[in-house]
């Protein structure tokens, strides 16, 4: 396919550039996919008017996120576990969960509650007190979407991969996010399989 070559070389010459405009678009637009969820769901004439800010806020942490999981997937990922087979897979699937996802999510809630209430010590308390609700969507989604990524996908395609399954998961994201800063109780559940971004290996990443 043409565009995945153009992907392909774009992802050889300028890693770090390629994964953070992708991860910032599809974070975007998963944003964009949860906003009008939840106008969908909303009450007759309760139908909040689209939020182009929180959009924003998004895609500028798609960008953040796409230069974090280069370092994580690349640096510590790939050369730090270097058992093969299976083993290795069910390290780097721990690592990813365990060790990765819960400091990056209260990262996500600190970030997108200090850009848009200009707090920081609010929105890391807001995050507190959603992260352990995240985590257990995360875990049952990422679990098994992180295991096929480490066990079938070529190296230099994870990060394409797992961004395209973020795609759904920024959506449920974004909507917590929503929450935790109004206090009110969450209204999109996820939408279909999806977080995290990264990987690759070698010299591709």
């Amino acid at each position: 396919m043409q565009w995945l070559r153009a992907y392909d070389r774009a992802l050889a010459s300028r890693p770090i550039v390629t994964k953070t405009l992708t991860s910032a678009a599809l974070f975007g637009a998963g944003d964009y996919l949860s906003q009008q969820l939840e106008a969908r769901q909303a009450a007759p004439g309760a139908a909040k008017a689209f939020d182009p800010a929180r959009t924003a806020r998004m895609v500028a942490w798609g960008a953040t996120f796409g230069v974090l999981a280069h370092g994580w997937y690349s640096v510590v990922v790939e050369r730090v576990v270097t058992a093969k087979g299976y083993s290795g897979v069910a390290l780097k699937v721990l690592g990813d969960q365990l060790i990765w996802t819960p400091p990056l999510n209260m990262l996500f809630f600190t970030f997108s509650g200090t850009l848009e209430h200009g707090d920081p010590a609010k929105a890391f308390a807001a995050g507190q007190r959603k992260l352990w609700e995240l985590l257990k969507v995360n875990w049952g989604v990422w679990f098994p979407v992180q295991t096929i990524n480490f066990t079938l996908v070529p190296p230099q395609y994870r990060v394409l991969f797992v961004n395209t399954v973020a795609l759904f998961w920024s959506a449920y994201l974004s909507s917590m996010a929503a929450d935790a800063s109004s206090g009110a109780p969450t209204a999109v559940a996820p939408v279909a399989p999806e977080q995290a971004a990264g990987p690759g290996a070698e010299d591709r990443t």
